[in-house]
């Protein structure tokens, strides 16, 4: 049988208050990153999209809830302009939202006053303190020079697009055109086609939310696809993503946004609510399988590949791999160098690093409280003293 969350649901993990794993590989990055995750300041840009995300987020509603795409989504036929106008719009929209859209003179915002006078008069006047380029633009143009460059643009079809969504995501004409292609890769390929299917004997839940408790931690994870298999008594988490060029090159996807971490949570998850909970008793024999990843390319549909993790992967993404120096052989030049591998942490080392702020303040950095400030520089790493 198919379970899919609710719109609801999927609502109320997001505004859930809990650790997550986008949570936890932001102490990677550093004490700064992790409250500016928390706080959702600091950004350079008022309003910023990753297209990546927003094209992978629509995926993942396309094959979790079909149905809920619309209510998440409003396409609008044009090309988006540049992140920083896309900033500029958002906030000038925003703003003239919070006053019931009322420009000047008693005309309201709409998608036929967006042309009007006194709108653009309104977006010349944020060119003065809105930080504005394009890849084309100069950073000491005028501002009647800039008002030119936005009116090439499609600008103000977006404002329309923002008006006519009434706070849905606004997709452009490529968004979309990629979001259903990979689709219709994912859920037509052969090799990943039975995933979608309904089968006698399986429980196979979408966007399947929990919430658990882990080292005094609240805790949440929402997986893409967890299958349950009553015949042979097994539990499948699987992950949907997507990504630029060839889907073979996916392990440095891995590697670089640390999917590890992810799919070692989601097992913690699995483990912890299913199959060690006293609430569902009935799961303590099914065996957890390892992960894996659905992936498909962004750029050239129709190769969509399974990646089942291997142990490895499970364990740095819990404990992480400590870093050590190894020789390396240049075959070309016939000698050998040492080469230097940094530390990676896994989601224990992360919830160490936040209990340690939250023991002694988020204020300063803990290395710089440990070092005193002083440190040995080589080429490879800095070192306390």
């Amino acid at each position: 049988m198919i379970h899919r969350s609710t719109s609801k649901e999927v609502e109320e993990y997001f505004n859930t208050n809990a650790l997550n794993q986008s949570s936890l590989k932001r102490i990677i990055e550093g004490r700064l990153a992790f409250m500016e995750m928390k706080t959702k300041t600091g950004r350079e840009l008022y309003y910023e999209e990753k297209g990546h995300f927003i094209i992978g987020s629509g995926v993942d509603l396309l094959l979790s809830n079909y149905n809920e795409f619309d209510n998440m989504y409003f396409y609008k036929e044009l090309k988006k302009p540049s992140d920083n106008l896309v900033s500029l719009g958002k906030n000038i929209y925003d703003v003239v939202a919070a006053n019931n859209f009322e420009l000047n003179n008693g005309i309201k915002l709409t998608v036929d006053t967006v042309y009007s006078d006194v709108f653009k008069e309104m977006v010349h006047s944020c060119l003065k303190f809105i930080k504005y380029y394009d890849s084309d633009a100069k950073p000491n143009w005028k501002i009647d020079s800039r008002m030119s460059r936005i009116e090439k643009t499609d600008f103000y079809p977006y404002m329309q697009g923002l008006i006519e969504s009434n706070g849905k995501q606004v997709i452009d004409t490529s968004e979309k055109e990629t979001i259903y292609a990979v689709h219709e890769s994912l859920t037509k390929s052969p090799v990943t086609s039975e995933l979608f299917e309904d089968k006698q004997g399986y429980d196979i839940y979408f966007q399947k939310t929990f919430y658990f408790m882990y080292r005094g931690f609240a805790c949440k994870a929402m997986i893409d696809r967890l299958e349950i298999n009553h015949h042979n008594k097994t539990i499948q988490i699987d992950d949907w993503k997507t990504m630029s060029g060839e889907t073979i090159d996916f392990l440095k996807s891995l590697k670089a946004r640390r999917y590890d971490i992810q799919v070692a949570w989601y097992w913690l998850a699995v483990m912890t609510q299913i199959v060690n909970s006293f609430k569902t008793e009935r799961y303590r024999e099914y065996e957890v399988l390892l992960p894996r990843f659905i992936v498909e390319s962004t750029d050239v549909q129709g190769l969509p590949r399974i990646f089942t993790c291997d142990a490895e992967i499970m364990i740095i993404g819990k404990y992480g791999k400590k870093e050590f120096t190894a020789p390396f052989l240049n075959t070309e030049e016939d000698t050998v160098y040492s080469k230097y591998v940094p530390e990676l942490w896994g989601y224990d080392r992360c919830i160490t690093e936040i209990e340690w702020y939250n023991d002694n303040g988020w204020q300063t950095d803990r290395n710089y409280i440990e070092s005193g400030g002083h440190h040995i520089i080589n080429w490879s790493k800095t070192i306390n003293i």
